[in-house]
């Protein structure tokens, strides 16, 4: 029976060329490959500006100051144009190799003091970004100290610097999330106006090349910036999508004559929508407060000099509010460094044990055997796919995953699995505003005519064709994987005996059954990898193969390898040494023991984090009327009145906006293929 079919093409979009790996795939691009359009460091694609670019060079490092954790390894990459041209264009990228638990925190390039400008990007929760605009000069400052610029040998490092000119006006940014960072420099050295003009006289303060620009290289350098900030908010977005879906840098305006940047790339609607329609938010929250300070108190100039005071200390109230929900986890400061020893051997990593299954362009990695397809379909912006694994005569176990077909507007968020109580277990473990992961086990007991879903509707005819026995129960993991863009979600079905029908009313007497579901309790992590990358199209580094999840010992074995695999990749492809490695696995075990579980879901946070503001804003209108007017009475009438008004305000300017009537353009709950039960 074949793995993928020639029929799963209609469904399953196989991006195989942009995906795969083979077995000596490199950790980075060789020095001397042309790229365009995109370079990938770590299967991590990183968008990059129209033309084609040369690697010039390659290295490994590390990040100093804080220390990140498990997987703090990093690489770089020099390109420069694969033409020359006179003014020796070049890129420094660098990106981490793996993934982390708590972000990547800041970097020392934010603060610089000698940039010529600077402009935060985000700074939220772990998710962090700057971008910036640099006249440097010298090996040092142009970046000889970063991984990219390491080389393996005195002669090559010598190379890998001549590339660059002696100095160079650089853009670039920093952005981050709470799982990866991406590091982008771009620089030019134009012939003309005179490059002494953007340096500032040695013994001046590190800030001063600013004061002596003139107008023209000021100009520059306002294009400049709002390039570096328009490529930073793309790539910020970028870290979540897979390569189809992503967008190409502007080109950056170096010449007068060059296009400007196009407006920010955003998570959501544009800036200017988001101030206009916060502005009618607030007129219209100041005419509220007006009219019923007014008419409480009599007298129009004391219900003007309320609404003043209101809309001064409401907007120290929400500051103080958004401070206090969302202040950075971490002050940590990340810097870049080339000081990793390296090891001979050149080893790429490995292939994965299976071929991976690619839905609309988002690698799915497969439990070990051999799985045939069932159904597929492509119905309501939804690609969907039911594999199966038969042996003999009967169906041993089934996966059905389903993704969206194209970029979504309106975030999937986790399925209603993921918050119910009667199951064998349900966790999140992460749920914030841009992305989140959860997964579940449960009993279905499977059912021809379930809930009418043609996609098992056209499973189960196959399965009655072909003569295929299937299970009587199937104990089930579930899992989704979204980002703002996108999901993935999966459900694998195991089968089992009848007897685990009966086991729902004494689970604390049935210790073989417990064992059964804590082993798939402990199966289930092994998804959480390859489905956190898989939806933002990339794939594990050193994927090990997915054994069923019984026996339990098989689990815990591989729970191990998925732990130790990247950093053996890693360790054989020069990027880490021995001592490097060892400290690596010390800690990447720890933080295995402790996965990251979200204590509140993104909706409930989201409605304390509602609630406090509320309450906080009622108190203050209360202290603001009571200091004016004196009058106990009224000030408590004025709160009641604006705390019991403002929520309908808010929701007829989303209304107004267009806000409300935006809907989830796919469900966030899919049928299931029977009953379901503990």
């Amino acid at each position: 029976m074949s793995l993928i079919p020639p029929g799963v093409a209609l469904a399953v979009a196989v991006v195989g060329m942009l995906l795969a790996r083979t077995a000596d795939a490199a950790l980075l691009p060789a020095v001397g490959d042309v790229v365009s359009e995109r370079v990938a460091l770590f299967d991590k694609a990183i968008p990059l500006p129209p033309g084609e670019w040369r690697v010039a060079s390659t290295g490994f490092g590390r990040v100093t100051g804080d220390d990140p954790g498990p997987y703090g390894t990093i690489g770089g990459v020099l390109l420069v144009r694969a033409q020359p041209t006179a003014d020796r264009a070049f890129l420094l990228i660098h990106t981490n190799a793996l993934p982390v638990q708590d972000g990547w925190g800041t970097s020392s390039v934010c603060s610089d003091p000698s940039h010529l400008a600077r402009r935060p990007i985000e700074t939220r929760e772990a998710a962090t970004g700057c971008s910036f605009v640099a006249a440097v000069r010298g090996p040092r400052r142009l970046g000889d100290t970063l991984p990219a610029l390491s080389g393996k040998s005195g002669t090559e490092r010598a190379g890998s610097t001549a590339a660059l000119p002696h100095w160079a006006l650089m853009a670039g940014f920093r952005v981050s999330d709470r799982r990866d960072f991406i590091d982008l420099r771009f620089g030019v050295a134009p012939a003309y106006p005179d490059p002494s003009g953007w340096f500032a006289p040695k013994d001046a303060p590190r800030d001063a090349s600013r004061d002596t620009l003139d107008e023209s290289r000021q100009q520059t350098v306002r294009r400049l910036a709002d390039w570096a900030h328009v490529a930073g908010r793309t790539v910020r977005t970028a870290l979540r999508l897979p390569p189809t879906q992503m967008q190409a840098l502007p080109a950056p305006p170096v010449r007068t004559n060059d296009a400007p940047p196009p407006a920010p790339a955003d998570d959501g609607p544009g800036f200017t929508r988001r101030a206009l329609q916060a502005t009618s938010y607030r007129v219209l929250s100041a005419t509220t407060s007006f009219v019923i300070a007014s008419t409480l108190t009599g007298n129009a100039l004391t219900g003007g000099w309320i609404t003043l005071w209101q809309s001064l200390t409401h907007g120290a109230v929400f500051i103080a509010n958004e401070y206090a929900w969302e202040w950075p986890r971490t002050a940590q400061v990340h810097d870049l460094s080339h000081d990793t020893p390296r090891n001979s051997s050149e080893a790429g990593p490995t292939k994965p044990p299976t071929p991976p299954l690619v839905l609309a362009g988002k690698p799915l990695q497969l439990p070990a055997g051999s799985w045939t397809t069932l159904a597929e379909a492509v119905d309501g912006g939804v690609t969907s796919v039911i594999l199966g694994q038969i042996e003999g005569r009967r169906l041993t176990a089934l996966i059905i995953a389903r993704t969206n077909t194209a970029k979504t507007d309106a975030m999937i968020g986790p399925p209603a699995e993921c918050a119910r109580q009667d199951i064998y277990f349900a966790v999140v473990r992460a749920d914030s505003p841009r992305d989140g992961y959860c997964s579940y086990g449960k009993l279905v007991i499977p059912n021809d005519q379930a809930a009418g879903d043609p996609l098992w509707g056209a499973a189960s005819n196959r399965l009655r064709q072909d003569k295929i026995e299937a299970p009587v129960a199937m104990m089930t993991v579930g899992a989704r994987a979204w980002t703002l863009e996108n999901f993935l979600d999966v459900r694998v079905y195991f089968a089992t005996d009848a007897a685990a029908v009966m086991s729902r009313d004494r689970l604390e007497t049935d210790r073989p059954m417990q064992i059964r579901i804590d082993a798939l309790r402990a199966w289930s992590d092994l998804l959480e990898e390859p489905l956190t990358l898989g939806v933002r199209g990339r794939e594990p580094i050193g994927s090990v193969a997915m054994p069923p999840p019984w026996p339990a010992t098989d689990v815990e074995k591989a729970l191990v390898a998925q732990t130790r695999a990247p950093l053996l990749v890693l360790r054989d492809g020069g990027a880490l040494d021995e001592a490097g490695y060892q400290r690596q696995v010390g800690l990447a075990e720890v933080a295995a023991l402790r996965r990251e579980q979200e204590r509140w879901s993104l909706w409930t946070r989201s409605m304390y984090k509602s609630a406090t503001y509320r309450a906080a804003t009622y108190i203050d209108s209360f202290v603001v009327a009571w200091t004016i007017t004196g009058q106990i009475r009224q000030s408590l009438a004025f709160a009641n009145f604006s705390g019991m008004l403002t929520p309908v305000v808010t929701y007829a300017n989303e209304l107004g906006w267009g806000e409300t009537a935006k809907a989830a353009p796919l469900p966030p709950n899919f049928p299931e293929i029977g009953l379901d039960r503990q």
